[in-house]
């Protein structure tokens, strides 16, 4: 399997399973000192953090969303770092979360 192919696969990985509201396969993939930052600006700073708080998220406000994503560029900037740019498309939330402003295109 080459490099690009892993990372789609780590990405297709993750995507199947924010869509099966599996939030051990969402961080699948992941070292334990994973980083992650939500759309409010919270962070978590390890994998359990983020499996913890993602299985809040697909119990609740998450539950039964659906997330689309499309790989749009893919950068390696060495031997083991790459750069991957997505297109993220979440719909069939229950609500918009507090502090997050809807624009008039819905989005």
């Amino acid at each position: 399997m080459t490099d690009d192919e892993a990372i789609r696969q780590i990405i297709a990985g993750q995507v199947d399973g924010w869509n099966r509201g599996d939030a051990r396969a969402w961080v699948g993939a992941c070292d334990d000192d994973l980083g992650f930052t939500n759309i409010l600006g919270m962070r978590w700073e390890s994998r359990a953090g983020s499996e913890q708080r993602h299985a809040q998220m697909f119990l609740g406000l998450f539950a039964g969303s659906h997330l689309d994503v499309e790989l749009e560029r893919l950068r390696f900037l060495g031997r083991d770092t790459a750069v991957a740019e997505l297109l993220t498309m979440l719909t069939g939330i229950r609500a918009v979360p507090l502090g997050i402003p809807i624009g008039n295109d819905g989005v």
